[in-house]
């Protein structure tokens, strides 16, 4: 089964995003019934579609008069054609950029080279974690901030973050020693 499939506008004038589109068959153009309406002179009553074909993604221009480009070479009329990530995608006055969801598995380009998405949104996640733990440390110790929101550990709790802060340097209280501090009557 495909993955769900979105439209950004990458020029034209202002409108909301298209999706994400789950696999089905989604109809454009000026009218009304269209499951995707594009209000322009440019643009026909009934433009073009998007539909899943044999498990791709496809577009096909419905014999509209302006026509219905992909990555820039005009689509011919009643023929579907597959789409893949970052397609361009020109109906009047409108150009889409093509988005595919991926899967967690699927390789994705970083500074450090294809990695698998779910490492990727992992790793992003320990540093936002250990950034909000730096921030909190420097607005209650460095600059003793005392109304400053502090950070509870609890909520780091399962994320891969390293006890210290800083490395070698200041030691993170952790969720037992809270509780066990709690149990004791400490603060």
């Amino acid at each position: 089964m495909p993955t769900a499939l979105s439209l950004s506008i990458e020029s034209g004038p202002p409108r909301a995003h298209v999706g994400p589109l789950d696999a089905g068959e989604y109809r454009i153009g000026r009218a009304p019934e269209n499951e995707i309406q594009l209000i322009d002179i440019a643009v026909s009553r009934q433009h073009a579609r998007l539909a899943v074909i044999d498990g791709r993604w496809c577009l096909r221009d419905l014999g509209s008069t302006q026509g219905t480009l992909l990555n820039a070479a005009r689509l011919v009329p009643e023929q579907d054609v597959p789409l893949a990530a970052d397609d361009r995608l020109r109906v009047g006055p409108w150009t889409f950029v093509v988005r595919m969801a991926r899967a967690p598995d699927e390789p994705v380009r970083t500074y450090y080279g294809l990695r698998p998405l779910h490492e990727v949104l992992e790793r992003t996640a320990w540093h936002v974690a250990q950034h909000a733990r730096q921030i909190d440390h420097i607005a209650a110790v460095v600059l003793a901030l005392p109304s400053a929101p502090r950070l509870d550990p609890r909520e780091l709790v399962g994320l891969p973050v390293p006890q210290q802060v800083w490395d070698a340097e200041v030691q993170f209280v952790s969720a037992q020693a809270l509780d066990s501090s709690a149990g004791q009557g400490g603060g």
